[in-house]
């Protein structure tokens, strides 16, 4: 086995880490707000960067780096000091998402200079960074997911099931209690489910606390205040039942709630945490409100009465599933100085999405699927998501994706066991206007000129359809969400982006999100040259292949950097891309 080396990058060690925490020195809450309003930068950024040892962390993290064959990064601090250092890490551990604890912890100041949106965005933009993801819940890689990060669940869970406690009757909560979601759980602790459980008790339980912080309840009674504990086992020695009431919204896992488990003891906690957490339901009890709480601990108190025994402690470990994938991931080389980017996991993530052919692309047009938004990808579009953190989201998000261009089918075809085959957005309007079902069908149209939508609403009236929605207004106008809701009145079936990336793309996503109604597709050019506005290369053109070269012939001035700068560059980026996705597939 290799040499390990760790860095720690945030503590309380302001020697030589970054601190963790300002707000309780002036100073350094005044330099983090003066970062926050000049520079725009969420506080989760800010309170970091201007700190005389971030530029220390960042030259140390270079020189180890240099060294090392494999680099992991762990939580926010070392996403964002690998990304400023220019290192792309092979594998990093998510084990929250701090936007989501932005959005529901804030203060009222930074509720005010937005800075839940601002986190959303930098961190989404610094997940794409890393070759790949690993996020500690369920809920958070659905979540990543969700945001064009093609994030992993990693499961942890005791090893072996550990034996009966000691009998004490006691609860038990152990975290840093300014944490807010730990500080919430206490309060809600303490002044709700104590209450109510002792009501039901003539023996009034105890709860235990431990953790920097929890010395502050030490007034409170029926409470056991230990603080800072030497060594967490005089803590489990001392409780029967950890109680994690942590209802609502949340991010990450509890690693006490794992911690508990490992040492023996049963948790009461939301169903959502235990689900996240990968926990067996042998080893926790789900409780989703506080009367549920309450009843469900008298409950286990009860019946546990009798159990007498020694506490067994057991370890926390990776699943061998997870064990396998990891290896995978890890398995991935690091090709330096041919890097294809962030890309590679966003590449991945589509291979299970392809449209297999034009066939496909129309029967999910009509059959039922009203609420898919497909995603037709070009060179151009890889350049761009190679380069634009926005792009790639667009792309992991759409539901399905269809091949425009022999080097992203035979990219698709190499990278994957499920072939596919070419389809343009002119070949997709042909078959949809020949196909029977598109009598009577509604279709919307946004993007192209005037003239291109009277054309095309009377092409789609002699073919029975209707052109019920038609936007050719200047994009730049455009206001997403009011377009969204012009759309739920017209109620489309179908609706047709034919607006070129990657503004076309962005704002269908952006529609999607305001849940627009109706199959999404975007077609770029598609409706021009169906109409004769724009010809098309020839049948003998596109078969050899060089129809990128005709339109460039045709319109040199606007092609010429995007068909021979971007699309040059981006091709042999895609063949690297595709390398790599075959050793990571094994």
């Amino acid at each position: 086995m290799g040499d390990l080396q760790v860095m720690t990058i945030a503590s309380s060690d302001v020697d030589k880490d970054v601190p963790l925490e300002v707000s309780r020195n002036i100073a350094m809450a005044a330099r983090t707000l003066q970062h926050m309003l000049t520079k725009a930068e969420p506080y989760q950024e800010a309170k970091f960067v201007w700190h005389r040892n971030w530029a220390a962390k960042r030259n140390l993290l270079i020189e180890m780096a240099s060294q090392a064959d494999l680099i992991v990064s762990s939580q926010w601090p070392a996403l964002l000091l690998t990304n400023e250092a220019g290192i792309r890490p092979d594998l990093h551990f998510a084990h929250n998402v701090d936007w989501v604890l932005s959005e529901l912890y804030d203060p009222l100041l930074f509720r005010l200079l937005q800075n839940g949106k601002r986190m959303k965005l930098r961190e989404i933009d610094l997940l794409g960074n890393p070759c790949a993801v690993l996020a500690l819940s369920k809920s958070d890689v659905e979540r990543l997911r969700s945001n064009g990060i093609f994030a992993h669940h990693l499961a942890l869970a005791p090893d072996v099931l550990a034996g009966p406690a000691t009998r004490t009757g006691n609860l038990g909560f152990i975290g840093k209690m300014s944490w807010p979601p730990n500080k919430m759980a206490v309060d809600n602790l303490l002044n709700r489910v104590l209450p109510a459980l002792n009501e039901k008790k003539e023996q009034p339980a105890e709860v235990v606390l431990a953790g920097r912080g929890s010395e502050a309840y030490a007034h409170r009674p029926n409470v056991r205040a230990l603080g800072i504990v030497d060594s967490v086992d005089h803590f489990y020695n001392l409780v029967d039942l950890v109680v994690i009431p942590r209802t609502g919204e949340s991010t990450g896992i509890s690693v006490k709630m794992l911690e508990a488990a490992s040492y023996g003891k049963m948790v009461v906690a939301p169903t959502k945490l235990i689900t996240d957490a990968g926990l067996s339901p042998s080893r926790a009890i789900p409780a989703d409100d506080t009367n549920q709480i309450v009843r469900k601990t008298d409950a286990w108190l009860r019946a546990d009465a009798k159990n007498t025994g020694q506490p067994k402690q057991s370890n926390l470990f990776i699943n061998s599933g997870m064990k396998t994938q990891i290896k995978v991931l890890l398995g991935e080389p690091t090709v330096k100085g041919k890097s294809v980017g962030p890309i590679a996991s966003v590449w991945r993530g589509t291979l299970e999405r392809w449209i297999p052919d034009l066939d496909s692309l129309i029967n999910l047009a009509f059959d039922g699927n009203a609420g898919a938004r497909v995603q037709t990808v070009n060179l151009h579009h890889i350049y761009l998501a190679m380069n634009r953190s926005d792009f790639r989201r667009s792309i992991a998000t759409a539901d399905f994706l269809s091949a425009d261009g022999w080097p992203i089918v035979s990219s698709v075809n190499r990278s994957s066991s499920r072939p596919v085959h070419r389809v343009t957005g002119s070949d997709f309007l042909v078959r949809l206007l020949s196909d029977p079902r598109i009598k009577n069908t509604k279709v919307a149209i946004i993007g192209g000129s005037q003239t291109s939508h009277e054309l095309m609403a009377r092409r789609l009236s002699e073919a029975g359809a209707a052109l019920v929605y038609s936007n050719f207004g200047r994009k730049e106008d455009w206001d997403v969400e009011e377009m969204t809701n012009e759309l739920r009145k017209s109620n489309p079936s179908i609706t047709l982006i034919a607006v070129t990336p990657p503004f076309g793309d962005l704002i269908a996503n952006r529609m999607k999100e305001f849940d627009s109604p109706g199959f999404m597709i975007g077609i770029g050019g598609a409706i021009e040259m169906l109409l004769g506005i724009r010809k098309r290369a020839p049948f003998v053109v596109q078969r050899i292949r060089l129809e990128w070269a005709y339109r460039l012939i045709q319109d040199p001035r606007h092609l010429f950097r995007r068909y021979v700068l971007h699309c040059g560059p981006a091709y042999l980026r895609l063949i690297l891309l595709v390398r790599e996705t075959r050793r990571y597939s094994g």
